[in-house]
């Protein structure tokens, strides 16, 4: 919901009853702002219960905490194979990485330049000696 604009004449934005209340003094604008905010929420709380959101956030984290065991379980075994190898890396970049960011930030850069070395060398065959 859109406020009043600040000192700074930026749109500011509240998600919140108490943004709004400390964004509008007390009085009908402020009531009138209040009540809409609720109308919205209800709307969308109506909106989510219709389409089964909270249901999908209970199976998505139960799938997200499943695959994070799993995850685990591999990165804790050990590896015989280089392929083996190349897996436990492939994951623990998938899993743990902090998103697109992480192409740009150490260790996660030097992480993913040795998984391509070694890509590149089970791929062409080579030996690490």
């Amino acid at each position: 919901m859109v406020l009043p604009g600040g000192s700074d004449s930026k749109p500011r934005y509240a998600a919140e009853l108490v943004e709004i209340a400390r964004a509008v003094p007390p009085g009908r604008h402020r009531q009138r702002l209040e009540q809409r905010l609720r109308r919205r929420q209800r709307r969308w709380d109506e909106a989510a219960a219709t389409v089964g959101l909270a249901e999908a956030d209970l199976q998505e984290a139960t799938l997200d905490g499943a695959v994070l065991a799993a995850a685990q379980a591999l990165l804790a075994m050990p590896a015989w194979t280089i392929h083996a190898l190349v897996l436990k890396l492939l994951v623990l970049l998938s899993v743990h990485a902090p998103g697109p960011i992480s192409d740009e930030i150490s260790p996660w850069r030097e992480l993913r330049l040795i998984l391509a070395d070694l890509s590149r060398l089970t791929a062409a065959g080579g030996a690490i000696r």
